[in-house]
């Protein structure tokens, strides 16, 4: 029993000892591990990231080091024969610590790995080719004393700040695309730039380039560009890269007589006219814009290539009508206007007229058009689309017309004649129509009839009535007449007249006119003649009774004749 205790108390008291030395242990392997470790050293000590170590691993072989793997002792000295270019370039590099003892090194290209921390070059003093593009580094700060620096290639790296160069003057070219800068004043020193290359950011204000005159290289291309006038004052520039950058005109290069190469595709250029000073132009890419006239191009001879495909062209807007006719002024470089290919909405061509008969409301109309050309020994072609926005007028047209008017019976008048004579129109000039069906122009009386308009765009005017009166061709007595009240009228009695020609003395009854349509002839007359006269003389010789009997039935017979009437 006591043999069992001593030798649990023997197995407790080393054990006790055994773990704090293995603790100690592993805390000391951990801070060798932390600390950086300086040649002589193994290579994979010194480059602790094992894509860098091989590739330093080869370069010390390239110079007869005979390094058998990256466990392999390296001095300082060693690693100072490695000089000029040290490229590793896709080699899955993660890290690049212990790129600082690589002193030699005039040229560190690491790009397309994974890095995120360029902080060991900042000791590599005698670099003057920097290229960290396709990486994953926010931090360019280490650059900032590397004075002799000339190129330097950050692209691809989500940086934002560029303002570590702003003291690297000897700087030629610099290349930052795809960084997210927006800012680019640390340039503005930079007078030894020829490359500026500073594309696909979100670059607004480029007015810092102003006096960099030595540039021959520029690309701003991907950036929503302002104010690319400043471009104008690039007198030496050579190479220009401004696509997809919303450019509207080319105005600016009217002084970049040294033009050679253009890239001007995907903006919102319409007028080339300063192309026809590019003397030695030999690249120009113009395709993607709003180009409808080429003629600027036709004596451009040192071209090499040219592209001109995919043009928008949108005309000004215009009202929408059921009936539109626009002019074609696609003009190739020839001078001559390039026919359609594909018409919209069933459209027809009778050059230079494109016409369209239209059935329902459009937004816009369009037709494409494409043609082959040749210019020395380059061939090109030139294609787009035309697109002719309509907008719907929503405005009524306003009738206006006389309140009212008047003709005589029997009149004739047709619409149009009726229109006049009421002075109608509108004030767009939309025809006035009415319907005159309900007007009896052979009967007097008042009538009231409707005009309306509807314009092209289908708005309706709000109608208009016109009163038309239709008057007698017969004068009117304007006495109104007086009714006589109901009464019982006898009839007049006859009277009875005596009429004595010379000697005789004749009795005629006159019979009251109410009374004469009675009378079936003059024999219903009764004439009664007296046969003694008293105190008178025989007739003389020649006078009759029948003479006396003519003038009396004479009488009565234009008597009758009147009250017939």
């Amino acid at each position: 029993m006591k043999q069992l205790g001593f030798l649990i108390l023997m197995m407790t008291l080393l054990l006790s000892g055994f773990i704090p030395n293995v603790h100690a242990k592993t805390e000391g392997q951990q801070a060798a591990n932390n600390l950086q470790v300086a040649p002589p050293a193994a290579i994979k000590d010194i480059f602790p990231d094992p894509a860098m170590a091989n590739e330093v691993l080869k370069d010390l072989n390239l110079n007869k080091l005979n390094k058998q793997s990256t466990s392999n002792t390296v001095t300082q000295t060693e690693l100072n024969s490695i000089t000029g270019s040290f490229q590793a370039i896709n080699k899955g590099i993660k890290s690049i610590e212990g790129a600082e003892y690589l002193q030699n090194i005039t040229e560190l290209d690491v790009e397309k790995n994974q890095i995120t921390d360029i902080t060991p070059v900042a000791n590599l003093k005698k670099l003057t080719t920097l290229l960290i593009n396709s990486n994953q580094i926010t931090d360019i700060s280490p650059v900032a004393d590397l004075a002799n620096l000339t190129t330097f290639y950050c692209g691809n790296n989500p940086i934002r700040d560029i303002s570590a160069v702003q003291n690297l003057t000897k700087l030629s070219i610099f290349n930052c695309y795809t960084a997210n800068v927006e800012n680019i004043s640390p340039v503005k020193n930079l007078v030894n730039l020829k490359t500026l290359s500073l594309g696909s950011n979100n670059i607004h204000d480029i007015s810092d380039i102003e006096k960099l005159t030595a540039l021959e290289y520029l690309s701003f291309s991907n950036n929503p560009v302002e104010n690319p006038e400043v471009i104008g004052n690039l007198i030496n520039l050579n190479t220009l890269w401004l696509y997809n950058a919303q450019i509207k005109n080319i105005d600016f290069t009217a002084s970049l007589s040294s033009l050679k190469s253009v890239y001007l595709y995907n903006n919102q250029i319409s007028d080339i006219s300063e192309v026809s000073n590019w003397r030695n132009i030999e690249y120009l890419e113009l395709n993607g814009n709003q180009i409808s006239d080429i003629t600027p191009i036709a004596n451009l001879t040192t071209l090499k290539t040219l592209k001109l495909q995919d043009q928008k062209i949108t005309n000004p807007e215009i009202p929408f009508q059921k009936n539109i006719s626009i002019e074609n002024k696609v003009i190739d470089n020839f001078g001559n206007i390039v026919a359609p290919n594909n018409i919209s909405d069933n459209g027809t061509y009778n050059g230079p007229t494109l016409s369209w008969d239209l059935n329902e409301i459009k937004d816009s109309l369009s037709y494409d058009f494409s043609t082959k050309m040749a210019i020395l020994k380059i061939n090109a072609t030139f294609s787009g689309t035309v697109i002719q926005p309509l907008i719907k007028d929503s405005t009524r047209p306003v009738i206006t017309a006389d309140e009212k008017i008047s003709y005589p019976e029997r009149t004739i008048k047709t619409a149009t004649e009726f229109l006049t004579d009421i002075h109608a129109t509108t004030d767009d000039g939309s025809p006035v129509e009415v319907d005159l069906s309900a007007v009896d122009f052979d009967k007097p009386g008042s009538y009231t009839v409707t005009l309306t308009a509807v314009d092209s765009a289908g708005n309706v005017a709000t109608p208009v009535q016109v009163t038309i009166i239709i008057t007698s061709s017969e004068k009117i007595d304007p006495v109104i007449p007086v009714v006589p009240e109901e009464r019982d009228i006898k009839p007049e009695a006859p009277k009875k007249i005596t009429i004595l020609p010379k000697d005789q003395e004749m009795l005629i009854t006159i019979i009251p006119k109410e009374n004469i349509e009675k009378l079936s002839s003059i024999s219903d007359i009764k004439v009664t003649e007296k046969k003694e006269v008293k105190n008178k003389t025989l007739p003389k010789t020649g006078d009759q009774l029948p003479f006396t009997a003519f003038w009396g039935l004479l009488i009565i017979s234009a008597s009758i004749s009147y009250f017939r009437k």
